[in-house]
């Protein structure tokens, strides 16, 4: 079977609408950061921001196992940095601030692949290393949670 260079080349290139789905995707997540607020009695339950609508907890292994899970307090600490509060942030679920700054941190670099995509650039796909990336904080947080376990 022969491979051109071509054909090689193209099963790695990035896709301008990959990157606008991307883009769209991870701003929606800050939008809906920004308009949940925690409930001030508790650390868990979270509420609609400027209105008394309390949203329910949506952690079914905390439901029935009655502890935390490793992704425990993601919400919050999106929450916290989509508000510019890193130390609260980091305080609910470190994991979670890292994987907030890395998110936020592709927003441009995504916007730049568009604009490059858009003046005919080829432009090579950055989702092994961005995967990688998010496999890696997800490890993180089971490592943390093993640790508090212990």
């Amino acid at each position: 079977m022969n491979v051109s260079l071509n054909d090689s080349a193209s099963q790695h290139k990035t896709t301008p609408f990959l990157a606008y789905v991307w883009v769209f995707v991870v701003t929606s997540i800050f939008l809906v950061a920004l308009i949940l607020k925690p409930v001030a009695d508790t650390q868990a339950e979270l509420a609609v921001a400027g209105t008394s609508i309390v949203l329910p907890g949506l952690c079914q292994f905390k439901r029935m196992f009655g502890r935390d899970c490793p992704g425990c307090g993601m919400t919050r600490s999106f929450m916290y940095i989509a508000r510019f509060q890193p130390t609260k942030a980091w305080a609910i679920q470190p994991v979670g601030t890292l994987l907030a700054f890395f998110l936020a941190a592709s927003i441009p670099h995504r916007i730049w692949q568009i604009v490059q995509l858009h003046r005919g650039r080829i432009i090579r796909s950055t989702i092994g290393i961005e995967v990688s990336i998010v496999l890696t904080l997800a490890a993180m947080a089971y490592l943390r949670w093993f640790w508090q376990l212990v």
